[in-house]
């Protein structure tokens, strides 16, 4: 796993509930319900090679 993906599973990911989040290394660099909005926010600071982008979904439960 990379880092990022490493920290989005262990992250308390509650306060972006309905949002797209990016992270770089261990942090959120950007969030919104856009997944364009961050998208641009986040590569305008990060090479998009290093950034990983995650719908935080609500408490509802799916099965894949």
């Amino acid at each position: 796993m990379s880092i990022e993906s490493d920290y989005f599973m262990r992250m308390d990911s509650s306060p972006y509930k309905g949002e797209w989040i990016a992270i770089h290394g261990e942090s959120v660099v950007a969030h919104s319900k856009s997944l364009k909005e961050v998208h641009k926010q986040a590569c305008a600071q990060y090479n998009m090679s290093s950034l990983l982008f995650v719908p935080v979904l609500g408490d509802e439960t799916y099965l894949l």
